[in-house]
């Protein structure tokens, strides 16, 4: 069943979070910080459609943060730019705890997109995405006049980012 979050919620290291079926979480306009483990799902499991966000602690999960977690349809048709932009907000937020690099995870399918931004400071790697594989995994660039592709950096042109890190995935278009 679904749960829409009334309030910030952590959850704290030595408890898990663990999604039965479909279910997911509605974040609303607040914050999940997963400090404890994940049990890692194959759907969406964070709504973040609303302004929420999620940020994942030292021991949550692995360093990867599945981009299918925040919607990203992985059958191609559909634009998941939000979706991917949230796992990489995500990531972005998760930095922390002795250095520690979180990136999005794209599993095995085709993925449309519009723009993405690798946003960050100059003082720490940026989150970057890895892929299932460059013959599994594909980012297809969406045929948009609005459609910027990668963007690299933050809000301000003078903003130097750094290292962005790409592995495992094929880029069309």
């Amino acid at each position: 069943e679904d749960t829409t979050l009334s309030a910030n919620l952590t959850i704290p290291f030595g408890c898990s979070l663990q999604f039965m079926g479909n279910a997911k979480i509605n974040l609303s306009t607040y914050k999940l910080t997963v400090n404890g483990f994940l049990h890692p799902a194959q759907h969406q499991i964070f709504d973040t459609s609303s302004g929420g966000s999620v940020e994942f602690g030292q021991y949550a999960t692995s360093r990867h943060i599945s981009i299918v977690w925040f919607g990203a349809d992985p059958t191609g048709p559909v634009d998941s730019a939000t979706a991917i932009q949230a796992a990489l907000d995500s990531a972005y937020a998760s930095i922390g705890g002795a250095g520690r690099l979180y990136n999005a995870y794209a599993p095995k399918g085709i993925y449309s997109f519009t723009t993405l931004n690798f946003k960050g400071t100059a003082s720490i790697a940026r989150p970057g995405i890895i892929g299932d594989g460059i013959s599994n995994t594909h980012f297809k660039q969406a045929n948009n006049a609005n459609s910027t592709g990668f963007e690299v950096g933050g809000s301000g042109a003078s903003e130097n980012v750094g290292l962005v890190y790409f592995e495992g995935f094929t880029l069309d278009g």
